[in-house]
């Protein structure tokens, strides 16, 4: 199995980012690309909200991603997009299958299983992962059902759904150069946190927190599957407006004020007021968070660690505020050691969404998301030789002339008219005809192109060479042959043409 060049769009509330990057069947990942630009309050809790602007923006923003050195020249022809948002949720569902007979348990049946499951979702709901906590096979436990017998099969799942509009909105989005079969959907809070947790930390029992801009994502793992999920409208926007209103400011210098905060910590009681407001506000949060965890009968009793990611765990001492409202042992992610970037200053937490993106999106794809790059290079070195042709004819046909009638330098190019020794006669001839002599192009006469017949150049040559000695008379042939065809070329005084051409030659 070859890598997978993968491109995943990421929409989420605050902004919306971009990558393409390379994912090897052992889940390596190396990120060749990275871009991202602000969603422009087209995106609500999650949900799209303005169709046609969000659409405008990823498609700008993936025509940065082909302009990319690592990229161009080739083009997106595939991509993978998040789903998310306030509307996400998980439930615990139940299935089970009897067979006639003992009979082997197939994937066809497992799948028949997870759908039975399914059925038991009503209202204005889109089921969007059907993820398997238990299976049972004549009432016995099994990790793996797929190869074993038994007469009945029985499933534990956790559907997770979101709200019909959420998934309508990112059907209809629709991008430059992207035919809509082409896109795959990820559910993004299962990605990352299949990305950030270890096996074991999924088997004991982990709460997984990613504090968004408007929304906090809560997802409980244990015996080494989703056992809970549920979304909270409430993010660490709630911050910066409660800055807004307590300074009098803007959002953009709230949300700057933080990331100064979280740089550079209380130091003076201004910074200290400014830290009163933010921790205050992740209180309520982790508040919430903490209330939903007991209300699906996920106390300490049943977790014993938590691990923790997003915008807000830039904020000083928020792990250990974290660890004391929930009294679970906390660790903020960190991108995994199997990951590579390309691009410079982007190796960091930051980007641990659109790097989970990308991971979970190589299954959904068969081939690469790019077209291929070899197809463009022989499209261009098919054109090279032709203008490399063009330019050596034009440029060197120096050493074999052909006598052409209509050159207009034709005298002026022959080797043999160079003022050297001349006989007597060929002297004499070129004074009567003009010919030999060098002729100012501006003030030579038009060639007259209406011929009565072809030169006969071969012959000329070989009689050139045969020229006479000095003293001798001139050659018959050179006079009639070459001679009436000069007499046409140049326009001379009439004088000269009024006798007969047989006295010319006598003469």
């Amino acid at each position: 199995m070859d890598n997978k060049t993968i491109v995943a769009i990421e929409i989420a509330s605050s902004k919306i980012k971009g990558a393409v990057g390379t994912v090897s069947p052992d889940g390596r990942v190396t990120v060749q690309a990275v871009a991202e630009t602000p969603s422009q309050g087209n995106v609500r809790y999650g949900r799209v909200q303005n169709i046609r602007e969000v659409s405008s923006a990823v498609s700008d923003m993936l025509r940065k991603l082909e302009e990319s050195q690592a990229v161009a020249p080739r083009r997106i022809r595939s991509l993978a997009l998040s789903l998310g948002g306030r509307s996400l949720a998980g439930v615990l569902s139940k299935a089970a299958l009897t067979f006639t007979k003992e009979c082997e348990i197939t994937a066809n049946q497992v799948e028949r299983l997870a759908n039975e499951a399914t059925n038991d979702i009503v209202g204005d709901r889109c089921v969007q992962a059907k993820v398997p906590r238990t299976y049972y096979v004549n009432n016995s436990s099994v990790p793996r059902p797929i190869g074993t017998y038994g007469e009945s099969l029985r499933g534990e799942f956790t559907i997770v759904t979101c709200a019909k509009e959420t998934r309508q909105n990112i059907d209809r989005l629709r991008f430059e150069g992207i035919e809509p079969g082409n896109t795959a959907v990820v559910v993004l809070p299962l990605a990352i946190a299949d990305f950030v947790l270890t096996q074991e930390e999924k088997s004991v029992g982990t709460v997984f927190a990613d504090f968004g801009a408007e929304t906090t994502t809560v997802a409980v793992y244990k015996d080494g599957s989703l056992a809970f999920l549920c979304t909270i409208p409430m993010g660490s926007r709630l911050i910066s407006r409660d800055l807004m209103a307590a300074l009098s400011t803007t959002e953009e210098n709230a949300a700057e004020i933080i990331r100064e905060y979280s740089s550079k910590g209380g130091n003076n009681d201004k910074e200290n007021e400014i830290g009163n407001y933010i921790h205050a506000r992740a209180g309520e949060i982790m508040a919430n968070v903490q209330h939903q965890l007991e209300a699906a009968g996920f106390g300490k009793d049943v977790v014993c660690k938590a691990v923790i990611t997003g915008g807000a765990t830039n904020i000083p001492d928020i792990q250990e505020q974290f660890e004391f409202q929930t009294k679970l042992k906390a660790r903020i992610a960190e991108m995994p050691s199997n990951v590579t970037f390309c691009v410079p200053n982007r190796n960091n937490a930051d980007n641990i969404d659109i790097v989970a993106l990308l991971a979970a999106s190589a299954p959904h794809f068969l081939d690469s998301c790019l077209t291929n790059i070899e197809i463009t290079q022989e499209e261009e070195t098919e054109d090279d030789p032709v203008v490399v042709v063009q330019e050596t004819v034009h440029r060197h046909q120096p050493q074999h002339h052909v006598i052409d009638d209509n050159d207009d330098n034709l005298l002026g190019d022959d080797p043999d008219d160079e003022p050297q020794e001349e006989s007597n006669h060929g002297g004499g001839f070129r004074k009567i005809f003009g010919f030999g002599k060098r002729t100012n192009k501006k003030n030579k006469p038009a060639p007259i192109d209406d011929f009565d017949e072809e030169p006969e150049t071969d012959s000329y040559v070989e009689e050139k060479k045969e020229r006479k000695k000095p003293g001798t008379e001139p050659d018959e042939g050179i006079l009639d042959g070459f001679g009436k065809r000069i007499m046409k070329i140049f326009t001379e005084p009439e004088h000269l043409y009024d006798d007969d051409e047989d006295e010319n030659t006598d003469k």
